[in-house]
């Protein structure tokens, strides 16, 4: 199976001449604020990496998502608007919201899962849950996760929110789709180990981060030009 790792941070740009040999596509965007419409880089439209996440679950059954960020940067609000946009394609999950200390007792909450229907599953604040849990434990969760699609017999997103990217064990934060919602100078070195070649996008935003922690806002392109 293919894994695909996307970024919070793809939604900045880069200059068109640093995507040599690659050519973009364009989309319409309608602001909904101005009302005006704006075309964009597919890669900077959030609505884009919701697709892919459609197209993954379709394919694999299971489809992993993780979000690393700081308490208050926005990891709640930004699951909900992945779950608003899901539904707004068409898709029919059912959305099971957990706690991390739900974690575990992962298989009495999949056992009460309804069979036959696609699922979300979020594990909201997850941080340090399975810190202190034994070895049997994490095996444990980690089996009930490997096998949920099996268990209720359709599609399945896991959503697991943390505040640091080394806040959980490695098998649970190493999904197919990794969304940053802030960026720190501490964690920028642990964050080498995940994004490797896309370090030069995870500083740029990380830049913005702490535009808008000092300012209260953060400027952005819109429009290709």
């Amino acid at each position: 199976m293919s894994e695909e790792i996307v970024t919070a941070t793809e939604m900045e740009a880069k200059e068109p001449h640093m995507n040599q040999g690659f050519e973009d596509n364009i989309v319409p965007w309608n602001n909904p604020e101005t009302g005006k419409k704006h075309h964009i880089l597919t890669r900077w439209y959030w609505g884009s990496i919701v697709k892919r996440m459609i197209t993954h679950n379709k394919a694999h059954g299971f489809t992993g998502i993780v979000m690393i960020g700081m308490s208050g940067s926005g990891k709640t609000t930004l699951t909900q608007t992945l779950i608003h946009q899901l539904h707004t394609y068409g898709e029919n999950y059912v959305v099971d919201w957990f706690n991390g200390h739900d974690m575990l007792n992962i298989d009495k909450k999949i056992n009460a899962m309804t069979v036959g229907v696609p699922h979300i599953m979020v594990f909201d604040d997850a941080s340090y849950t399975m810190e202190n849990a034994k070895a049997s434990e994490v095996g444990k969760l980690a089996n009930a996760l490997t096998t949920v699609r099996h268990k209720v017999k359709s599609k399945v997103i896991m959503i697991m929110n943390i505040h640091y990217s080394k806040a959980t064990k490695k098998f649970f934060r190493n999904q197919h789709f990794t969304f940053l919602t802030s960026v720190t100078t501490e964690e920028l070195g642990n964050l080498k180990d995940l994004f490797q070649d896309k370090m030069p996008v995870i500083r740029q935003f990380g830049s913005k981060y702490r535009q808008m922690a000092l300012l209260g806002r953060f400027y952005a392109p819109i429009d290709v030009y």
